[in-house]
């Protein structure tokens, strides 16, 4: 008697920069849109990666890696979602983060402590959250060459803001100031 186990379904593609570099070492994680199950893999030598013994069905697909030779910053992709099993040619492109920090005031500029933010943008298919210290201050790594819409609830329960212009996430670093009214 021979026992053949089912290889299951996979998902192939690669990963690389704005500029079109392959990244090797980036880690893949690919997750079903409902259920258990998925993979996580890493990149090739040319950013390359297959994610084998998938269950048939739509996954959601994201990669990232810690630090890019000569790019001292970690980078996240935009991610791609509802991609079938036995997908081929998957292109997942990283983005440079930028170090946005900042502080939320109240509407007599006293700062908030544990603030809860959330960064949104259409052009990123998550919300990106942070929290404030106990001095109002917070840190977040944003993709860059975006513009994201920033959400704030206070910790007393009170009404959301949201700040006005939004926070461009491109070049260096970026400060911000969200004040709730």
């Amino acid at each position: 008697m021979q026992l053949v186990l089912p290889r299951g379904e996979s998902i192939e593609g690669a990963v690389g920069t704005l500029d079109g570099e392959p990244i090797p070492g980036a880690v893949v994680y690919v997750r079903p849109g409902s259920g258990a199950g998925g993979a996580s893999t890493t990149t090739d030598d040319q950013g390359r990666f297959r994610a084998d013994g998938l269950a048939p069905g739509r996954y959601s697909v994201t990669a990232f890696v810690e630090s890019i030779p000569g790019q001292p910053r970690p980078h996240a992709n935009d991610g791609l979602r509802d991609v079938p099993t036995g997908a081929r040619g998957v292109v997942l492109t990283l983005r440079r983060a930028v170090k946005a920090t900042g502080v939320v005031v109240d509407s007599r500029g006293q700062p908030v402590a544990r603030a809860r933010l959330a960064f949104s943008t259409a052009e990123y298919w998550r919300s990106i959250s942070a929290s404030t210290d106990e001095l109002g201050q917070f840190r977040v790594a944003l993709p860059e060459r975006l513009v994201f819409d920033v959400f704030v609830s206070a910790p007393d329960g009170g009404s959301g803001a949201r700040h006005p212009t939004g926070v461009s996430a491109s070049g260096g670093d970026t400060d911000v100031v969200v004040t709730i009214r």
